[in-house]
């Protein structure tokens, strides 16, 4: 087996370098195919629907809410990625392998200064080589790291643990005073801002001592309560700074403990749909979950984003007799050997495992049971131990080859093995990954090992139809409903489905039926008052979209519904807020600013006009330009309003409309000879335009042919019926003394 290098060795950095460098490249190689995959699930309204996201407020954040690091990191992500999953996926791989780095270098600096296991001090090099080889590759941790909104969570609670244990271990190690108090201050430093990641970092305080007593004070507690202190101001630190976000609370600590919770929508954990999940059926659920959580370490097949797992029964029911007896041998196998030996390797490591995973799997009531991406920290832990584990049974194969074979195994032997496991280890992570690729394998995955779940049916059809396989989502959407008829969002979908494709008494009964259910959608709202809008039922609609709002107030699609009832109606002012409403909500689309700028210049606010749609414009959008020409020409900026006039006219020559305009436009920027043959299009027969005939004869007078105008505009006169035109007719004629 590759031991430590030895020290005559460790200024070449070789050994130091290469084998994890490795390792991270290989992992960087195993996960770079999900750099271009899909948001899935929540991704999008934790992050890219999430309207906080949309400017960084490191001043209003730091150190001010809890999970502050992840909002300022996820606000900054979006401002240079927007929605390209590219900028999201890189930080999570980087952050993982960075992460693999610090376990190498923590637990060989825990075991290479152990004073009386002669063989962990020996085998240290390896066993952090391989415990850093299966927290980066062990297809586990992909529920973690290809999951961006939890990496973005969890991997950031994992990175500032391990920051708090190198800078302490290496501290507690240092003979440098200087060097010791910087580290010690820096470690204290990691621990402040591991407080703004997760609640679940409270559990840090007590992972440091872990360490500390089984790694460096080696179960001697004259030596650990030399750095009592430490402990005592990071346990305050931790503490301090959660209890200024309102999270150690006792209150907000009782009332996570006691507040009943409702099921979410389409995963139903409880025995019915109806009923409530509280702490003791969630609690006594707990040891099936955390059983599974270990196992997944151990034999990681048949992984899930939703196992289907439902809260136990009773007490008594098997799901939880036969976990706690599990448990209970896994805890009472631990405190024999703590009580034989309170330096004990393999209790940290249990110890570890139970620990981080208590916040997660206890007396919280959650809406979810079982999460895979809740194990990362604690999956530390089990792979430290299995780490222990491949070490000592490789060391008892050396042996043996070495007594029977009368032979040893090579550095090179131990290189080949270690390159078949780990490559084995990480092709079987990069399947697991491939499951995340899109939302239509990633819910197609859960579906086919839990058919139960009618969230993932819902999920599945919505992937599906967004390929364009419309009676497929149907089915799909279907399945959803006889999974669980009390989840709404299946018939919303149906029901727009039914909707857009004129199937409407279809699409009312499914609207009803998710109006029963009584779920509160914004979309339903939203979707029920186009609905009416649609025959022309306004109070309904309005309703509607009110209720959209109310439920979600930054939603933007009924807000752009709302304005443009409003403006049906011919209320700009209404129509006009309800649109700023829809530009400070999550969606901004090109035609909710087409709808803003033509109410703008509705409203003679031609500048505003002007400031929402010079960006769409230069994508080519044809009723920005139309509705940009309209405000410039509002501002008597006819030479720009000419441009963008041309552009319109140009892909519509046909329409007399937009001669008329994009003549009017030339003829007030004195280029009459321009404007003289569009004009002329809008004389006659459908394509008339009633003030065409003036200003005709303006450019007929523009270009000096002043006997043809006055005879057109005589013939104008004549035959105009409008009195408003014909007087204006008279006006020009004096003006330019034609009478």
């Amino acid at each position: 087996m590759i031991n430590a290098p030895h020290k005559k060795n460790v200024s070449s950095y070789l050994s130091w370098i290469l084998p994890p460098g490795l390792l991270t490249l290989f992992t960087l190689i195993i996960y770079w195919t999900t750099l271009r995959y899909e948001f899935v699930f929540d991704d999008f309204p934790t992050i890219i629907e999430y309207i906080h996201a949309r400017k960084l407020d490191i001043q209003g954040l730091f150190f001010k809410v809890s999970r502050w690091v992840s909002r300022i990191l996820n606000q900054y992500t979006y401002i240079n990625w927007k929605d390209d999953p590219f900028g999201y996926r890189i930080f999570d791989i980087i952050l993982h392998a960075c992460i693999g780095i610090m376990v190498f270098f923590v637990v060989y600096k825990m075991l290479s200064h152990l004073k009386e296991s002669s063989f962990l001090q020996t085998k240290a090099y390896s066993i952090a080589l391989i415990t850093m080889g299966l927290f980066l590759l062990h297809p586990a941790q992909t529920q973690t790291v290809t999951y961006i909104t939890q990496m973005r969570l969890e991997g950031l609670v994992v990175f500032f643990t391990f920051a708090v244990l190198l800078c302490f271990i290496y501290a507690a190690y240092s003979t440098l005073p200087y060097t010791k108090y910087t580290l010690y201050a820096l470690s204290l430093l990691f621990g402040a801002f591991a407080t703004g990641t997760k609640e679940i970092i409270v559990v840090l305080p007590i992972l440091v001592m872990l360490t500390d007593w089984f790694f460096i004070a080696q179960g001697n507690w004259n030596s650990f309560k030399q750095r009592i202190l430490f402990h005592i101001l990071l346990t305050g630190t931790v503490f301090g700074f959660l209890y200024l976000y309102g999270v150690a609370k006792a209150q907000a600590i009782v009332n996570a403990a006691t507040t009943p919770v409702h099921n979410n929508r389409g995963n139903v954990i409880t025995p019915t749909q109806s009923q409530y999940i509280t702490l003791w059926p969630f609690f006594i659920s707990q040891f099936k979950v955390i059983l599974h959580y270990l196992g997944i370490f151990f034999w990681p097949v048949g992984l899930c984003f939703d196992y289907g797992y439902k809260l136990a029964h009773g007490f008594f029911s098997l799901d939880v007799i036969l976990p706690l007896f599990t448990l209970l041998t896994i805890f009472g196998i631990t405190a024999y050997l703590f009580f034989k030996d309170q330096k004990n390797p393999i209790v940290f490591c249990w110890l570890w495992f139970f620990v981080s995973i208590f916040p997660r799997a206890s007396l919280f009531p959650g809406t979810e049971l079982i999460c895979d991406y809740k194990t990362y920290i604690a999956s530390f832990g089990a792979l430290f131990f299995i780490a222990l584990c491949l070490t000592a049974l490789l060391h008892t194969i050396h042996q043996w080859v070495k007594n029977n074979r009368k032979k040893t195994l090579n550095t090179l032997d131990y290189a080949i093995l270690g390159s078949l496991f780990f490559g084995i280890l990480g092709i079987s992570t990069k399947v697991r990954n491939e499951v995340w690729a899109t939302e239509d394998t990633f819910w197609h995955d859960v579906v086919e090992k839990n058919p139960h779940d009618a969230r993932a049916w819902n999920n599945y059809a919505v992937a599906t139809n967004i390929k364009g396989d419309l009676q497929k989502s149907i089915s799909l959407f279907e399945q959803a409903i006889s999974v669980d008829d009390f989840y709404a969002e299946p018939h919303i979908n149906l029901a727009t489905i039914y909707h857009t494709h004129g199937q409407r008494n279809k699409a009312f009964t499914h609207y009803m039926r998710a109006l029963d259910i009584g779920e509160a959608h914004p979309e339903l709202f939203n979707n029920l008052g186009m609905f009416h809008a649609e025959d022309n039922h306004i109070e309904q609609a309005e309703f509607c979209f009110k209720q959209a709002v109310k439920l979600r107030p930054y939603f933007s699609r009924p807000w752009k519904n709302l304005g443009d009832l409003y403006r049906k109606l011919n209320q700009p002012e209404k129509a006009l807020n309800c649109y700023e409403q829809a530009l400070s909500g999550d969606t901004i689309s090109e035609e909710l600013l087409c709808a803003y700028g033509m109410t703008c210049n509705q409203l003679g606010r031609h500048e505003q006009a002007l400031q929402a749609l010079s960006n769409i414009a230069q994508s080519g959008n044809i009723d920005a330009h139309a509705h940009i020409a309209s405000a410039l020409f509002g501002l008597r900026r006819y030479a720009q309003a000419c441009h963008h006039f041309s552009i319109v006219y140009k892909h519509n020559a046909n329409n007399p409309t937009l001669a008329y305009n994009y003549a009017l436009a030339l003829l007030n920027n004195k280029q009459p000879e321009k404007a003289l043959p569009l004009f002329a299009l809008c004389l006659t027969g459908a394509n008339k335009h009633p003030y065409a005939p003036l200003h005709y004869g303006r450019c007929l007078f523009e270009v000096g042919k002043i006997q043809e105008a006055q005879q057109h505009l005589k013939t104008a006169l004549s035959q105009t019926q409008e009195s408003y035109i014909r007087q204006d007719i008279q006006t020009f004629m004096q003006e330019v003394k034609l009478t």
